[in-house]
């Protein structure tokens, strides 16, 4: 198993790698770590990289990067011409269907066909029976 080293650790072992004027793959045989390992500290220990920053305390760029505050945009209902004629003549057929089994059988999305209804129960086109995930719709 690697042995798990300091920065100090890693900082002397990348002092050392640069004045020796070998390869990482070389020096890492001579000194029993992964050269991977090497490149990668030699890289973060170069001034201005994001570990020393974080280190040091420094902000980084992601710290100091303001973001604009989600919004809620309101979505405008999609224009929905044939889904009531579609709706009407699919509970004339099988009455008593449930708001599922509408949407999925339609492909709407439950919301949709949901307000539908409501607005067709409201215009005396529909009647609903039962409440909540049992409720069923008839023609009125």
């Amino acid at each position: 198993m690697a042995k798990r080293r300091s920065q100090a650790e890693w900082a002397e072992l990348v002092v050392r790698f640069e004045a020796s004027g070998k390869t990482p793959e070389a020096f890492a045989e001579g000194t029993g770590v992964n050269p991977k390992t090497l490149k990668w500290w030699r890289s973060q220990l170069k001034a201005g990289s994001l570990y020393r920053k974080r280190q040091s305390g420094e902000p980084t760029p992601k710290a100091t990067a303001k973001r604009a505050p989600k919004r809620r945009v309101a979505r405008k209902p999609k224009p929905l011409p044939q889904l009531t004629e579609r709706l009407v003549d699919r509970i004339a057929a099988e009455p008593g269907m449930s708001v599922q089994a509408l949407a999925l059988s339609l492909r709407f999305g439950e919301r949709v066909i949901r307000r539908e209804l409501t607005e067709l129960e409201r215009l005396g086109i529909l009647v609903r029976r039962g409440d909540g995930p049992a409720t069923r719709w008839f023609l009125g």
